[in-house]
């Protein structure tokens, strides 16, 4: 026999509006360092898609996000440029080029992004999110591959920002 105080333990507390509203304010999480260890594009596009949206119901301009991505730009093209140095040098021997370890200048520029972005995300707080997303990401990057698919997530979370500004998310 249930006694008259029994409760389902589901129904136990009642969710505050105010918990869920802030809940709905996180940032979702990016688990960074799975998405490079496993190379799950499955992950980062689903996980860009979130962020991007995040970011646009945050308030963030475009203009904001293309001057980090600018930035980011940049240094693919030099990283892709050094890999083509490094091809024609050693046309003999067979190696991979993603797995080619990044050093030196190309090193410090990923590295120098981090005080650069905690610049912005101090002047913009609504880039907080995406400032700990890139820290985390960078905080990962000794190849090629892995600066690769961190450019890869930025790219893709910067055009479904810009899908969501164009109301189609």
């Amino acid at each position: 026999m249930i006694g008259n105080n029994y409760q389902r333990p589901d129904f136990k507390k009642e969710k505050n509006p105010e918990e869920m509203e802030n809940k709905k304010n996180e940032p979702p999480p990016i688990h960074t360092a799975d998405i490079m260890d496993k190379k799950d594009y499955k992950k980062l596009v689903g996980d860009a898609k979130e962020m991007g949206l995040y970011l646009y119901k945050k308030g963030v301009k475009s203009t904001q996000f293309r001057r980090i991505f600018t930035h980011i730009k940049r240094i693919q093209m030099k990283l892709q440029g050094e890999l083509k140095k490094i091809n024609n040098e050693n046309k003999d021997e067979n190696k991979k080029e993603e797995n080619f370890e990044i050093t030196g200048d190309l090193l410090k520029e990923i590295l120098l992004i981090k005080p650069k972005m905690a610049y912005t995300a101090g002047r913009h707080t609504n880039l907080k999110s995406l400032y700990n997303t890139i820290i985390g990401f960078i905080d990962n990057i000794s190849t090629v591959d892995q600066f690769n698919i961190f450019y890869d997530f930025i790219e893709a979370t910067l055009a479904y920002h810009k899908l969501s500004e164009g109301g189609k998310v």
